[in-house]
Parts: structure tokens; sequence; C-alpha cells
């Protein structure tokens, strides 16, 4: 058995929901401390002892996610971010865990490079240096201006990790000897589920996010379901609700397709129900630009920049070849994670 310091990063709730999974599984066999904060620490706070540390926020205007008001907002508040994540000294000098597993989480990382604390990393594909290194900028001005912005950010997050385990729905180029490539992490609740096609789209997305998504949603002809909103409400053809893993996996197994702005975990659980995606990422967020391409790249859906009456209109008149490709995805084994994170645990403390 191993003691575990175990740190998720706090914006979103990709983050959080994929890290509940692994605890779930990690809390059978070994001794876990968690730490998080925003979403990761409210998520999680009702099922795990979590202490509460700072977190870095992304700042959206107009639709788009603003460098340099999350940037300027971040700086604003460092010094309390780094008061507040001070804990983790605390933590690593007086429990001495065995190893670091971190969810894409800054400040616990540099922690353990202090301490020399041994790291596991679990990263998005698009959140792993050693992917984005392996990419070169294209495209206009404001595409390479994204990329090289992104590739400093997760490059910043990441001080070099012993170990790297890259949950991916899509092939990748060869990883580093350092990493591990294995199919998505999944929900255990979504892997029982069966799913049916309903008559409603469901939608993942935040009003900050893409405001003009919910514009275009009200005057669609369909009924949607949309999670991310702060309270449940109905206005004519759309049902707002509060994220919640129980209502928002009957709807994801109920619905006839899923909108979202192209955050992974969100695309790989419709793809593991094969639920086709309109993928309408945020504007100046590369990460989920380059997970929605690989969405359209492999047929499992499509990208557009925005959602119109006719956009809509195209993408359902494609959901026969959508459907046909999820149905022809290769079945995968979505509990790979639990061997690779026991094997890595084994190697990270001297057994493997």
């Amino acid at each position: 058995m191993a003691t575990i310091l175990f740190a998720v990063a706090g914006e979103g709730y990709g983050h959080a929901v994929r890290a509940k999974e692994v605890l779930n599984f990690l809390s059978k066999k070994h001794s876990l401390i968690i730490v998080g904060g925003g979403k990761a620490y409210q998520y999680l706070k009702s099922v795990y002892p979590i202490r509460d540390i700072g977190y870095l926020s992304l700042i959206f205007g107009n639709g788009r996610l603003s460098a340099l008001k999350t940037f300027a907002w971040n700086l604003l508040r460092f010094p309390y971010l780094l008061a507040k994540s001070a804990k983790l000294i605390w933590l690593i000098s007086s429990r001495k865990p065995d190893i670091l597993l971190s969810d894409f989480e800054p400040f616990s990382r540099y922690a353990a490079l202090l301490f020399r604390l041994p790291c596991l990393n679990i990263a998005f594909p698009f959140l792993d240096p050693g992917v984005l290194r392996q990419m070169t900028a294209k495209g206009s001005l404001q595409k390479r201006i994204e990329f090289f912005l992104a590739r400093a950010v997760v490059t910043l997050f990441s001080p070099v990790p012993q170990k790297t385990i890259l949950p991916c729905f899509f092939p990748l180029p060869k990883a580093s000897a350092n990493t591990k490539v294995i199919p998505s992490i999944i929900r255990e609740d979504i892997l029982q589920k069966k799913p049916a096609k309903g008559n409603y789209f469901l939608v993942y997305a935040t009003k900050a996010a893409n405001p003009s998504l919910f514009d275009a949603l009200q005057r669609l002809p369909y009924p949607c379901k949309v999670y991310g909103s702060k309270k449940d409400a109905e206005v004519g053809n759309i049902c707002y609700r509060k994220f919640d893993d129980v209502a928002y996996t009957e709807d994801l197994a109920g619905c006839m397709a899923f909108i979202s702005t192209g955050s992974y975990n969100t695309l790989a659980e419709a793809i593991a129900l094969r639920k086709p995606i309109l993928a309408i990422p945020s504007k100046g967020y590369f990460e989920r630009k380059m997970n929605s391409s690989m969405v359209e790249k492999l047929g499992y859906g499509k990208v557009e920049k925005a959602l119109t009456i006719a956009s809509i209109e195209r993408f359902i008149g494609a959901l026969p070849v959508y459907e046909q490709n999820l149905r022809r995805r290769k079945k995968e084994d979505y509990r790979a994670y639990r061997r690779e994170i026991e094997d890595t645990i084994r190697e990270l403390m001297g057994y493997g």
C-alpha cells in the first residue's frame, strides 16, 4: 500500500470527474491525501476528504478565451493562490507521501519537485508538453499565437514528471519513453449504460464560454437539455440543468446527439456511448479546438464555428454516417488505467 498525494486541477469539471473515477479505484488499495481547488474541491468534497488549495482560472470575454485577461487575473491573485497552496509544503513534510499523482495540478508539481517526490501525471492529450512538442504551428497568425501560448502554459504547468499516463480516444504520434497512451478513463456509470436514441440534443456548455451558442439553441426546432447552468430552469425548447452526475449520465445515454464546446472528458464519454457530436469549440481555446478536430477527423461528428439552423440541419442529415462510424469503432478497455496506474506506482516506489 502506498501513501499518495492526489492533486486535481480546479478549472472546469473534466479533471474532477476523471479524478473521482481514479480515486474510487485507488481508495481500495492505498492511503490518499487529496487536494484541489475550485470546481474540483466543490465536486469531490461530498464523497472524499479533500483539502482546498489555490487554482488558476480561465477568463472568457465575448465567447472567447482571453489570454490577456486570464494572465492578468491570475497574476493579481497569485500571492493569495500561493499562500493558499502553501499547505502542500506542510502536507508533504508531515504526511510524507510516497508519490504525487497529479491531474494537471501545477502547485503540487512544484512542491513535489522541491521535495524530490516521485510524480505520476495524468494528462489530457493536448495538455501534455510531450504531445505539443511534436506539433508545429500552422495557419493564420492568430492560430500560431494560440498554439505557442498553449504550449508555453502547458510547459509552465508541467515541470518534468517521472511518468505520464495519457488517456486518448484518437491516434497519437509516438509517445516518449516515460509516457503511456491508454484508452480514455470513462466513469463506471457510463460503461454500465445501454444507449438509446431519443429526440433531444444534450448540450454541455457555459454561457460565459459561448454566449452565442445559447442564443442559437433557443431558435432550434428541437428539444435541448443543457448542462453547465447555475440553476435548473426551462425556457422554451431548452431545459437548463446544474451539473449532476446521475441526471447527466441518463441524458447522455438517451440523447439523439451531443453538442459540445470541445472539453475532452465530455467528448470521450459521448464516444463511449456511440453518440454523434457537434463540436463548437470556444474561440481562442487551443486544446478544445484540437479535441474537436479529432472528432471530425475520425468521422464521429462535425466541427462548426457557430450553431445555426443550417449547420444543425447539415449535422442531422449526416447522423447516419456518424452513427455508422461510431458503431465501427473498435472495442476499448476503458479500465486499462487501473493496471497502468498500479504498475507505475510500483515502479516509482522501486518495486517494478
